[in-house]
């Protein structure tokens, strides 16, 4: 959506947004985002509390497109697995697309006040949700008796990964680990060959 349509608010977000691709979530202040965003200080006091509201704000607007991406990819394949992959495909790209964006929403978040860590941790929570929806029944190979907590644990490993990737300097592109990280997601639920599986296949069809 063009941020112009959406008002003083909408331009604030979109400079925001801007800011902290370029420059990291330190770089964002009040006076930097209504500079960059041409409308005075006191614009920016209506539509915000104060910086951390706005980063709050920046960081909803990112993460209802990397949900549109992923619900998308997700939902849109033919079975669970393919829809899985499809939705870490998904995800990746919207990571590499832009570091700045993606440093921000899975590390600076992390190591945000708790407000920013909630909706850090409400994003991981709603791609556990995705992968357990749907999950087929158990292979003879697989981990265990499912459950959710087993969605929520290899979740949070890729995460793990993903984090550790963007600590890198410059970070390190994260679609190559596409079926690293499926073997990971699939291990709990289709069990060693088919987590094998994922990690062996060709870098070009991983997605």
């Amino acid at each position: 959506m063009d941020p112009d349509s959406e008002g003083p608010r909408g331009r604030l977000i979109a400079a925001a947004e801007r800011i902290v691709s370029e420059h990291g979530a330190p770089a964002v202040s009040e006076d930097s985002v209504s500079d960059r965003a041409g409308v005075t200080r006191e614009v920016f006091n209506e539509a915000f509390a104060d910086r951390e509201d706005c980063l709050l704000a920046v960081f909803d607007a990112m993460a209802d497109d990397l949900r549109t991406n992923m619900l998308a990819a997700h939902r849109g394949a033919g079975s669970w697995v393919d829809g899985v992959r499809a939705a870490l495909a998904a995800v990746l790209t919207f990571l590499d697309e832009d570091p700045g964006r993606a440093r921000f929403m899975v590390v600076e978040a992390l190591a945000g006040d708790p407000p920013m860590r909630k909706r850090h941790d409400d994003v991981v929570a709603e791609m556990a949700g995705e992968l357990d929806l749907h999950r087929p029944r158990a292979s003879a190979n697989a981990i265990g008796e499912q459950s959710h907590s087993h969605a929520e644990a290899v979740v949070g490993a890729v995460v793990a990964v993903i984090h550790a990737r963007l600590l890198e300097e410059p970070p390190l592109k994260l679609s190559p680990l596409a079926g690293t990280l499926m073997s990971v997601l699939v291990l709990p639920y289709l069990g060693s060959v088919a987590a094998r599986d994922e990690l062996e296949r060709p870098a070009a069809t991983a997605a």
